[in-house]
């Protein structure tokens, strides 16, 4: 009987203990998968800063790369992407900031660059050129400042995503030892009421009658 109860609570708690891994695995790895495409993100956003500080650059310095300028206002309609994750709550401010000073970069642009030296004419006159020339050393330190924030960001993120992929196989590896030291434990108990039973005067007596 002492066996049977053992052989039955050492399959419950192997059943108990499988769902248990399984939940905290898959949570974790949610988490992991969550901090990939918070890293994706932030490295897209660095691209896309490099990206309009030197097609500002180009739309100033190259009048004629009408390539450079239609990928300006490519980039500009595709803003939205920046603000398609959902990043984890403990990111989000400054995830707020980068996106409002990403904004302002466009804004400056399309303000004093774009909207300035519209033609070939308007790169002849002094004063919209000299706007332009201002609008980019604007863009330029913004940009900067904002690509440290994102830097810090995607350190941070990094750190976290390869925390979290230690710790998935160590809870995994933990919850087996576990599980086998039980299991192990459950057998010497079984194993010694069989043999409290086997040499008990009951079984003496049973094994005697018949």
């Amino acid at each position: 009987m002492f066996g049977i109860i053992s052989v039955f609570l050492l399959s419950s708690f192997s059943i108990w203990r499988i769902i248990l891994d399984s939940t905290t695995n898959r949570s974790q790895q949610d988490r992991i998968d969550s901090l990939h495409l918070a890293k994706e993100s932030a490295a897209e956003m660095m691209v896309m800063i490099h990206e309009i500080r030197s097609l500002a650059g180009s739309w100033i310095l190259l009048p004629e790369n009408f390539e450079n300028k239609s990928r300006l206002k490519e980039l500009h309609s595709n803003r939205a992407f920046i603000t398609e994750f959902k990043w984890p709550s403990k990111f989000e401010g400054r995830i707020d900031q980068v996106v409002n000073r990403i904004d302002s970069l466009i804004q400056i642009q399309n303000e004093t660059i774009v909207g300035n030296l519209q033609t070939q004419d308007d790169y002849e006159i002094p004063v919209k050129r000299l706007l332009a020339e201002d609008g980019y050393g604007e863009i330029d330190e913004q940009a900067t400042a904002t690509l440290e924030i994102l830097y810090g960001l995607y350190d941070e993120v990094n750190a976290e995503l390869n925390d979290a992929k230690q710790r998935l196989p160590l809870r995994a590896t933990r919850g087996t030892i576990i599980l086998i030291a039980l299991e192990i434990l459950m057998f010497l108990a079984g194993l010694i009421g069989l043999i409290i039973l086997i040499t008990s005067p009951a079984w003496k007596t049973r094994k005697e009658a018949v």
